[in-house]
């Protein structure tokens, strides 16, 4: 990848949009900074220093209606953002550079991710090829093999992977298998009684994402209880976040082709493949990452995924893609400026459950950030 395409790649994946309907960048916020007038001398530093020193800025300073946080850094990254968007409105504005220009192709790829009208106008249609290939699966080893190519993609789904320095060895990196394939923040919004009303709304949001998709309302909800219902399944066998903060328990070594054949009934050859990855030696397979040994967080999660696979049809995941599919992409297939419309709707109400804000630019974002994701990868 060419390194300015790259640097504008890693820009947009952080960027949170000003004014994205109009691309107006707006007022300039202020320049952050250390003043004495943040100070409220009021207060004796003897019983409480952080107001005396912070008291004034805390006051005058609340929490913005569409943050659920607010703080020194955050003035810094609003600062950041504006100045990042106003380069990429120049780019984009720049019809006289030649087309293969570093500048060019910067503005370029910024004013397609944000030509609202054209994705509002395409709808679902660019998933129709990945719909398509759902509904072509037959078994798990189809299964495992789309799975690879949606996590390559940032599709995420059923469990996490990656790659990162060893814990153990940091000379090296290694390859990680994690718990995962939840779309809630975790295991207790799907447990936990303290959540109930937010997976109802959670429920209603899926069957209305699939009427969205062209499913009939009795279809719809069939298949947002199918989804629900195995990711309770997931939550169930995933760990607590206290759990997640032993790095010793979170570090299981296996050797890759030890872990594959106690594992038959989890088609891992066909997943690692299509990832790029040949368990073993792979001196004789080109263009593949030999891995000889991996890292997974938390076994206990891959045997109950293991049973899962085996117990439920493949038809329940292949509901279940559709939605990681649907869900994942949604943002890209309407506009932000749409948040009255069905699709970024149903997210906003859950998402304002959630996080306890929204953003109006959030799907702009979360557009542009996929959108830089599936270049990086390619």
């Amino acid at each position: 990848m060419k390194p300015h395409i790259a640097i504008v790649l890693a820009t947009l994946s952080i960027l949170s949009l000003r004014g994205a309907e109009t691309n107006d960048v707006g007022t300039p916020p202020p320049v952050p900074g250390f003043s004495v007038s943040y100070m409220d001398r009021s207060v004796d530093p003897r019983k409480d220093f952080y107001h005396f020193a912070d008291g004034a800025w805390l006051t005058n300073n609340p929490v913005p209606p569409d943050k659920s946080r607010w703080a020194s850094f955050s003035e810094l990254a609003e600062r950041n953002w504006y100045l990042i968007h106003q380069i990429l409105n120049d780019a984009a504005a720049d019809t006289k550079s030649p087309a293969k220009a570093p500048r060019r192709e910067v503005g370029d790829f910024f004013a397609s991710a944000m030509d609202t009208n054209r994705i509002e106008k395409l709808g679902f249609g660019p998933i129709a090829g990945d719909l398509k290939r759902i509904d072509g699966v037959k078994t798990t080893k189809d299964l495992f093999a789309l799975l690879a190519d949606f996590h390559r993609r940032g599709i995420g789904g059923l469990f996490d992977s990656g790659i990162g320095p060893d814990d153990k060895n940091s000379t090296i990196y290694a390859y990680f298998l994690e718990q995962g394939g939840l779309t809630l923040p975790d295991r207790d919004y799907y447990l936990s009684t303290n959540f109930t009303e937010i997976r109802e709304k959670y429920l209603a949001h899926v069957a209305k994402m699939f009427t969205l998709l062209g499913e009939d309302s009795a279809q719809a909800s069939s298949n947002a209880a199918t989804v629900v219902d195995l990711e309770t399944q997931l939550a169930k066998a995933s760990r607590t976040r206290v759990e997640l903060r032993d790095p010793d328990k979170n570090y299981n070594k296996f050797d890759t082709a030890e872990f594959i054949a106690k594992d038959p009934a989890t088609p891992w050859t066909v997943y690692f493949t299509d990832s790029g990855i040949a368990a073993g030696s792979a001196a004789a397979k080109k263009d593949l990452m030999p891995l000889t040994y991996h890292i997974v967080g938390q076994p206990e999660f891959f045997k109950t995924l293991s049973q899962l696979l085996q117990e439920r049809p493949i038809g329940d995941w292949k509901v279940y893609l559709r939605w990681k599919l649907l869900h994942g992409s949604a943002p890209c297939h309407r506009p932000e400026r749409a948040c009255r419309r069905p699709a970024l709707g149903a997210r906003r109400e859950v998402r304002l459950d959630v996080r306890g804000a929204w953003s109006a630019v959030e799907p702009a974002r979360e557009c542009v950030v996929r959108r830089a994701r599936h270049r990086a990868r390619n």
